[in-house]
């Protein structure tokens, strides 16, 4: 079937990487212009935070390190109605496909991609409680994530997601420099779209909050956290049609971020790292 339409697709693309080729593949093969909603990016706290990086602010990156909790409508034990796809694993709506996918998003956007992973992934509740009838259903999805890596740049990268009820902040991203340090926080283990706060630290002592500028948000000041980051996608891909560039994610990019959570599934079942592949084309 051809059509002639452009595309956005919120994220994860498919299921499973699988589908996210078969998916990108035909978008390639229609010479149309596709987007995928990897807001994270956008937010103008890792805008904000990529600056200082890319300018050397904290020196040569020497790891980092992000520690979450999922949503606690999500995960933690229960679930309504419109949740209960996130108990079976083969459904693709799972923690690590999510608020993890879009977080690792974030990190590759921030200090580049992940040349080698390693996993170990858990079931820590292998029942929920199904709200609608209290009934007891079987949990496949994982709820307990450790990722260990190697990125490109030489930095090693950690990361541990998890499910359960909050008990303050609940996302936790530090990068570690020769010259100091950033933390990036938020009361939400969704990064992707909740106001995140940018802290330095620099020679010890106690972190010290950034003032993200202005010019780094494209979203109207009106516009609510939980959708300022997706406006943004939408206002890029508008200026990428108008000026020819082509910096809002697309269907590419949402196979690239599937292919590294294949990496990490894989390397959790044979106990192996897995090496990422770095020019990979569609």
């Amino acid at each position: 079937m051809k059509s002639d339409k452009m595309v956005y697709s919120e994220w994860p693309l498919g299921r499973n990487a699988a589908e996210a080729a078969e998916l990108s593949a035909l978008a390639a093969a229609s010479h149309l212009r596709t987007v995928i909603g990897l807001q994270g990016r956008f937010s103008p706290a890792i805008q904000f935070v990529r600056e200082l990086v890319s300018a050397g602010e904290i020196g040569r990156v020497l790891g980092t390190s992000i520690r979450g909790i999922g949503p606690d409508s999500l995960w933690h034990g229960t679930l309504d109605p419109a949740f209960e796809i996130t108990a079976d694993v083969t459904n693709g709506n799972t923690l690590l496909a999510i608020p993890v996918g879009h977080v690792l998003d974030m990190l590759a956007f921030v200090l580049g991609e992940f040349a080698s992973v390693g996993s170990v992934l858990a079931v820590g509740r292998s029942q929920a409680i199904r709200s609608r009838d209290g009934a007891k259903i079987p949990v496949t999805a994982h709820d307990q994530i450790a990722i260990a890596g190697t990125l490109v740049s030489g930095a090693l990268a950690s990361l541990h997601y998890h499910g359960g009820a909050p008990h303050g902040p609940t996302f936790d991203w530090q990068i570690n420099g020769s010259e100091g340090d950033l933390r990036i926080v938020a009361p939400q283990g969704y990064g992707n779209i909740n106001a995140l706060e940018v802290q330095g630290g620099y020679g010890g002592g106690t972190w010290k909050t950034l003032e993200v500028l202005e010019p780094y948000r494209k979203a109207p000041v009106a516009c609510p956290e939980a959708v300022a980051n997706i406006y943004a996608v939408y206002a890029q891909f508008a200026d990428d049609l108008r000026t020819g560039t082509k910096l809002a994610p697309d269907f590419a990019d949402g196979l690239r971020r599937h292919m590294l959570l294949e990496a990490i599934e894989v390397a959790h079942t044979t106990g192996e790292r897995q090496t990422l592949p770095q020019n990979h084309t569609n």
